[in-house]
């Protein structure tokens, strides 16, 4: 099981981990959509859109995330995130499978 946390710092340093190691945001770093200044979350943006792709991807294996997975983790998820959080792997496959049930 992969554990997926965040933290924010009171100087607003920002640090996302995966295991304890820090989630690599290359694979959802987007120049077209601005997604590549880096992770944020707790409001709805490009730093929490990329924050919820970089999960996504993850946890799928790079192979099964898309737009409308993203937005919908960001906005029911990453968006509502304070300074300190913590998600699974296991959290976001059932979410995935409940979500993309309920939507066809």
């Amino acid at each position: 099981m992969n554990i997926y946390s965040g933290e924010r710092s009171a100087t607003g340093r920002i640090r996302v981990r995966v295991n304890g190691r820090p989630l690599n945001p290359r694979s959802s770093q987007d120049p077209n959509n601005g997604a590549e200044d880096g992770f944020g979350w707790g409001f709805a943006g490009h730093g929490p859109a990329q924050l919820a792709l970089a999960i996504l991807l993850d946890v799928t294996g790079d192979s099964d995330a898309d737009e409308f997975d993203q937005r919908d983790f960001q906005r029911q998820f990453v968006a509502q995130w304070g300074d300190r959080w913590q998600i699974t792997d296991v959290q976001v496959r059932e979410w995935l499978e409940t979500s993309r049930t309920l939507h066809g």
